[in-house]
């Protein structure tokens, strides 16, 4: 008996070969939205049966010491320098910005051996606390680290426009709305650093810079610790915005060191004066530990800031407001929207603009090249450069550049 085989007719035929046509090109259209959003190189490899593309890297190649030349010198610390440094042009690629411009710290290596011999921890403590924190405007980002045979580098975002500190002294005592706004940002600045386990240690005016949009940076994380460390911290700090129980033994060290400084900034910020005022350090320190600070007579403060301060400035760690209970929760800040404040969504009291310091007189002495072997000096132009034609003082320039160290 003859096998049944099924029977093809040409309809049949006709819709297999359009079901095909279709599939293909389905499958040519996909490439070609693929090869617009993804560059190629003419390597090929195989998927499932069909032949794909590498896809190519996009991104330019990552920046060294001799991408970069020094042009300007900013400031002076403890541990070192800060130079203001521009990328040089490299080979041509299409995501380059030659020309755009960083802070460089430079940390000799014979200092930072000898820091490391009596302070082992906090010999990379900046670095380590940088590189572990997601961006945020609030603070001032790391973006690379170098050495050469004699220093290390530190490269960070350069944020040129001012310093808190100037602010206040320039233009204070600040209104009640103005130390609002700047306060606002130095809660949403300490929030996102403790929310990611970090305690600043050195929160100060100098140590925060507002950026040209009026909105401020947290700097300088040289003393920055992951509050797991808390229980071996002890006098550390600038002394006049130092918590009691970094003086004196106490429970709950921690995140409340930061509220307190940030209590005493803002009391600054209002009265244009600090609370625990003192010649010698001793007598600092005894002031903090007695709560000796008063407002003055002259100066009318409303009761809720007083209390916003009050809180602040607790003596005991764990009552201090910002640890007892939430800072945004406090009656004299009630009217600011955090989800709007996060996202900088207001208009700053004041705006400062964008500095251009490559193109300004040069207020400090560019080093020698020996001083920096890997990293090229640029001098300046004649009219730019250094000539003492001003008096040597701590002027708003200095120390918004301070504020860098």
């Amino acid at each position: 008996m003859r096998s049944l085989t099924p029977l093809t007719t040409k309809h049949t035929s006709k819709r297999r070969r359009h079901s095909a046509r279709n599939a293909t090109s389905k499958a040519t259209n996909a490439a070609k939205k693929s090869n617009e959003r993804v560059g190629y190189r003419r390597v090929h490899a195989y998927s499932k049966g069909q032949r794909v593309q590498e896809p190519q890297e996009v991104r330019p190649p990552a920046l060294w010491l001799k991408d970069l030349e020094c042009v300007r010198k900013l400031g002076t610390g403890s541990y070192g320098s800060v130079l203001l440094v521009r990328v040089r042009p490299r080979q041509d690629h299409r995501m380059d910005q030659p020309g755009s411009l960083f802070a460089l710290k430079v940390l000799e290596k014979t200092d930072i051996q000898n820091f490391d011999k009596h302070f082992s921890d906090d010999t990379d403590a900046e670095r380590a606390s940088l590189s572990g924190l997601p961006w945020s405007p609030w603070a001032n980002g790391v973006v690379g680290v170098f050495h050469d045979p004699l220093n290390l580098y530190l490269m960070l975002e350069c944020i040129p426009a001012g310093v808190l500190h100037d602010i206040i002294y320039r233009r204070g005592p600040l209104d009640a709305t103005m130390a609002r706004f700047y306060y606002a940002n130095i809660v949403c600045a300490l929030e996102f650093l403790h929310a990611n386990g970090i305690v600043h240690r050195d929160l100060k005016p100098a140590n925060i810079l507002v950026k040209s949009d009026g909105y401020i940076s947290l700097v300088d994380f040289g003393l920055a610790k992951p509050e797991t460390d808390a229980h071996t911290w002890a006098m550390v700090g600038t002394p006049i915005y130092m918590a009691p129980e970094l003086t004196m033994s106490q429970a709950g060290v921690g995140c409340g060191i930061d509220w307190f400084s940030s209590g005493v900034i803002l009391y600054e910020m209002v009265t244009k004066r600090v609370p625990f005022f003192g010649k010698e350090e001793e007598h600092i320190y005894w002031r903090i530990s007695n709560k000796k600070y008063k407002w003055p007579r002259e100066l009318r403060v409303g009761k809720s800031l007083k209390s916003m301060v009050a809180g602040l400035l607790t003596h005991e760690a764990v009552n201090r407001l910002g640890v007892a209970k939430p800072v945004t929760k406090h009656p004299w800040l009630s009217g600011i929207d955090w989800k709007k404040m996060n996202g900088q969504s207001y208009i700053a009291p004041w705006i400062p603009g964008e500095l251009h310091l490559s193109r300004t007189w040069q207020d400090k002495r560019l080093g020698s090249q020996e001083m920096v072997p890997d990293l090229e000096i640029v001098a300046p132009p004649e009219f730019l450069r250094n000539d003492r034609r001003l008096p040597q003082k701590r002027d708003g320039l200095r120390a918004a550049q301070d504020g860098m160290l």
